[in-house]
């Protein structure tokens, strides 16, 4: 199919951040997408009827109703960030043939250029330009579930910290919560991951 690069997790995910009311610039570094893309895919969806409250389901027929608006045409002029990966493709197909993935590829490519590309926009110029996978996961169509029945888990590191009991720089780690629905997301600190760890 011509047009597999329009992810259907991509879509939802850019519209549920837009509803929680994030900026173009913000939905677009939380949603891992170029920020032009970003506002087609909001315009697309409140061209639709889409209405930016969180309440607000985001249904798989407005998804594919936009994906059928959103579609690409014939190729049009490069973006400075396809054009910043294209300065920099002796490395990506050197990282490539290492067997180096997309996701490694944006990190390394970040570190060596010193700006941030999008990992989207790593995994196109894999996939056209250089005609090779981009070694991206299979995306999974999930229906929503019902409000209060999941919640999403993790863990990361808030840095480290002088503890004032012990005087000694610590990891301080935090528990993060997301309700799956409705995107309310919840947070504690502590330092350790599990068991009581305060502070």
């Amino acid at each position: 199919m011509a047009y597999r690069e329009l992810f259907v997790v991509e879509v939802r995910e850019v519209l549920r951040l837009w509803q929680k009311g994030f900026g173009y610039r913000r939905v677009a570094t939380l949603a891992a997408v170029d920020r032009k893309t970003a506002r087609r895919y909001v315009e697309g969806a409140a061209a639709l009827g889409l209405e930016r409250k969180p309440n607000v389901e985001i249904t798989d027929e407005l998804i594919a109703a936009l994906v059928t608006v959103i579609r690409p045409g014939p190729s049009s002029a490069p973006g400075t960030m396809r054009l910043r990966c294209r300065d920099h493709r002796a490395l990506i197909e050197g990282w490539l043939d290492e067997g180096c993935e997309a996701p490694k590829i944006q990190r390394l490519l970040t570190r060596h250029s010193g700006v941030v590309v999008p990992q989207r926009t790593v995994q196109r110029l894999i996939a056209e330009e250089l005609g090779r996978s981009p070694s991206r996961p299979s995306t999974v169509r999930i229906k929503d579930p019902p409000l209060g029945q999941v919640l999403e888990v993790d863990f990361a590191q808030l840095g480290s910290f002088e503890d004032l009991d012990s005087g000694r720089r610590r990891t301080l780690h935090a528990l993060i919560c997301t309700a799956a629905r409705s995107g309310i997301t919840g947070c504690r600190s502590g330092w350790r991951q599990r068991g009581r760890g305060g502070p």
